[in-house]
């Protein structure tokens, strides 16, 4: 269930400022740690251990789908699923299988990859990143972040990013859900988020791991 933080959670956010526009952030598992736009709202969705969302939430933005740029840092359990609002699910047996099935089945093939998946450094190990441009039909009760295409159809031209960081029990998805027309607006963001991103445990649940120095911008 997705849900606002509780107070004591939200506080965190305040603590360890490095720099006025960011701020530290610690979910109560103490699994991770990152920084995160300071201000941001922030939501948790659970299900159990096996799948745990962290989404920050910042300022209107008409340019956004729903008016609102967000990130979020998903953790996903090797094989368990994690079940949606209409009954059906996800599982992933890897960080790859991750990015190559929602390619497929989120993207589809209008999809056009402005970087394909490849590696990188994130929290101190190799991780992959990906970066896809997919137009896909606006709902017709949603204005914001909708655009006309050549034939006139009201769609919403997603501009996303995503980072995956392996472990041994499961992976950490790090997305920037974007627009084409926002995307830029709030990449600094999504960079300053992987870039600091630490490990802590292996998942909310896992054994500690050691924790590498976070890279710098």
């Amino acid at each position: 269930m997705r849900r606002p933080l509780l107070l004591a959670a939200i506080a965190s956010l305040s603590l360890g400022c490095r720099a006025d526009k960011y701020a530290q952030f610690h979910p109560p598992a103490g699994d991770f740690s990152c920084e995160v736009p300071r201000g941001w709202s922030v939501y948790e969705d659970r299900q159990s251990s096996g799948y745990v969302a962290w989404t920050f939430a910042g300022p209107f933005d008409p340019d956004f789908y729903l008016g609102v740029p967000t990130l979020s840092v998903r953790w996903y359990a090797f094989g368990r699923p994690h079940v949606f609002r209409d009954g059906s699910s996800e599982t992933y047996s890897s960080a790859e299988s991750f990015i190559d099935e929602t390619l497929r089945d989120v993207y589809g093939p209008k999809a056009v990859l402005l970087q394909p998946k490849h590696k990188v450094m994130a929290a101190g190990r190799p991780a992959l990143h990906v970066a896809v441009l997919s137009p896909v039909e606006a709902p017709a009760i949603h204005n914001y972040g909708v655009l006309r295409d050549a034939e006139g159809r009201r769609i919403i031209a997603r501009q996303h990013e995503c980072v995956v960081i392996p472990t041994a029990r499961g992976f950490y998805a790090i997305v920037y859900p974007a627009t084409r027309e926002g995307h830029g607006r709030y990449v600094d963001r999504f960079n300053r988020l992987v870039n600091t991103f630490a490990l802590i445990k292996e998942g909310p649940d896992g054994e500690p791991v050691s924790s590498p120095r976070a890279s710098k911008n």
